[in-house]
């Protein structure tokens, strides 16, 4: 039990359960493209968008209806499902996407069916593979390129059905990120400055100043995706 599960208690805080009155173990989610604090099990995502109550219900589901991660039908119940990705039920015509409340917990988004044709992805480092750059991206994906503009901390819009790079979105002043830590967590804000590996940014009328790697660019003067109803 404990190498497929963890005690509720002990489940990371971004997980949205209740740990006074849950069940003792909850699922743990097998190894993947995100951290167990920036992801979590694909049944406890199901379960959170009432698509069922127990694991029995869960299985049932996912072994008789397509459920969609970043477009892939998924039926593991212990699929780690993480930040900006994409949740689809084609048979519902419902898609959502993971994004991370003020609180710091993960929370699912009723999204359109137009805006679950796209992921953000931040280049977290670059190297060259066999003469081309290599983008490795914040969900795990290696993107080739020849263009040299991309650099790190920028973020390339992900089109998911043709599985190619749409948009270029650097980090600059007049991005619009989405911050991922931080006092602001949560929040939409726009970059004043890049200092090194601080920047300086507005939230409102509020300007602040946070670690470079807390921001997410997701547009250049306007939000490309949803981040709150």
């Amino acid at each position: 039990m404990v190498k497929n599960h963890i005690k509720t208690i002990a489940a990371p805080r971004t997980w949205p359960v209740r740990r006074k009155k849950a069940t003792k173990y909850i699922l743990r989610p097998s190894p993947g493209t995100h951290s167990l604090d920036r992801g979590m099990p694909l049944a406890l995502v199901l379960v959170s968008l009432g698509l069922g109550k127990t694991k029995r219900e869960i299985t049932h589901l996912l072994h008789t209806t397509d459920v969609l991660v970043d477009g892939v039908r998924r039926k593991e119940n212990k699929f780690i499902v993480g930040l900006f990705d994409v949740i689809c039920v084609p048979s519902l015509g419902k898609q959502w996407r993971m994004l991370l409340d003020a609180h710091g917990e993960l929370k699912l988004l009723a999204i359109s069916a137009e805006e679950s044709a796209i992921k953000p992805l931040k280049i977290l480092n670059k190297s060259l593979y066999k003469g081309k750059i290599q983008l490795n991206c914040s969900d795990g994906r290696n993107l080739l390129t020849q263009d040299t503009q991309y650099k790190v901390g920028d973020t390339v819009i992900y089109d998911l059905g043709k599985k190619t790079l749409a948009q270029h979105l650097p980090l600059a002043k007049g991005s619009v990120i989405f911050l991922v830590g931080g006092k602001s967590l949560g929040k939409l804000g726009t970059v004043e400055d890049v200092l090194g590996r601080v920047i300086v940014y507005k939230v409102g009328d509020e300007v602040n100043q946070t670690k470079r790697r807390y921001a997410f660019v997701i547009g250049e003067k306007k939000a490309l995706i949803s981040v709150e109803a």
